[in-house]
């Protein structure tokens, strides 16, 4: 069984599944996508950067929810998800940060 909040109820998208070995496989396979998309003009930096927040988040609610219970593995898996989420969300900023700096006046492409 597994329970599930209210949030989780009326969206299933916002439901958390359990983590299982081969979490980061799964994560890493989703930022090649990404960086993919985004290296062949699919989806701009603002979209890049709104896929790898959305990510972490994610992360973070999956490794909230692991409780002390869990295999130390699947703890060093979801601590290995966030530091290479963290990695992206940092290498965009500072794509955004020179993007911003090319631009006219300075001013930034994305909110």
């Amino acid at each position: 069984r597994h329970l599930v909040s209210l949030l989780e109820e009326t969206q299933p998208g916002a439901r958390i599944w359990p983590i299982l070995p081969g979490y980061f496989k799964e994560v890493e396979g989703r930022l090649e996508a990404a960086f993919e998309a985004l290296c062949d003009e699919r989806i701009d930096l603002a979209e890049y950067m709104a896929l790898i927040d959305k990510e972490y988040n994610m992360a973070l609610r999956q490794r909230a929810n692991l409780g002390p219970l869990a295999d130390a593995a699947l703890h060093g898996e979801a601590d290995d998800v966030i530091a290479a989420l963290s990695w992206c969300q940092d290498w965009a900023r500072k794509q955004h940060r020179a993007e911003s700096d090319n631009l006219p006046g300075g001013e930034s492409s994305v909110a």
